[in-house]
């Protein structure tokens, strides 16, 4: 009796499924890895203040040939900074984030600084540099300057949208694909053909 109960217990398997089963890829189950900070602060912060000269260069033409000031030119500070912190810093953390802010922020105050003074110039027929480094070497004027030109509720909004855009573009952002597992067949629950369905 106790023969009868084991082989019921373990059905016999035909050697062909066996074979079939064996052949067949079984995927594990998967693992999803954290994404582990990475990338280069430094390069980061170098592609950022190249981006702030240059942006900051084509905006002081702009306003030198046209005599207008371009208010939205805040905007696209932070996003050209952000773009180029993202692009060579490769940053996951928030550090980069905080690179670009701060840089679009200094690029914003130090561009609004430069366009006042450059059409001051303009206006009064003077040499521009030498006005701008009076203005930045005073530390009263400076101070008076940067209150009178940023605080602003225009200037406040679109100070405040070039950080934002400086911080979130400067964030590297990768994706974690996942698969999904494929299930392996249950050979517990095959059986091997009784007699009597071989006889039929």
């Amino acid at each position: 009796m106790s023969d009868a109960s084991d082989n019921q217990a373990l059905p016999i398997i035909d050697p062909e499924i066996m074979e079939l089963a064996g052949a067949m890829p079984i995927a594990s189950p998967a693992v999803i890895q954290p994404v582990q900070p990475t990338g280069s602060l430094i390069l980061g912060l170098i592609a950022g203040i190249c981006a702030a000269f240059a942006v900051g260069f084509v905006w002081a033409i702009v306003v030198a040939v046209t005599n207008f000031v371009f208010v939205y030119s805040a905007v696209i500070i932070g996003i050209v900074i952000g773009t180029a912190v993202r692009r060579f810093g490769k940053g996951t953390t928030r550090i980069f984030g905080i690179t670009g802010a701060v840089l679009s922020l200094i690029t914003v105050v130090v561009g609004n600084l430069f366009m006042v003074t450059l059409v001051v110039a303009n206006q009064k027929g003077i040499p521009f540099f030498p006005l701008f480094m009076r203005v930045v070497s005073n530390p009263t004027t400076l101070v008076t300057l940067i209150k009178e030109t940023m605080l602003t509720p225009t200037n406040i909004a679109l100070s405040c949208i070039a950080v934002y855009f400086g911080y979130w573009l400067s964030i590297y952002r990768r994706r974690v694909i996942t698969r999904t597992p494929i299930a392996a067949p249950d050979m517990a629950s095959t059986t091997a053909p009784t007699s009597e369905e071989e006889a039929s």
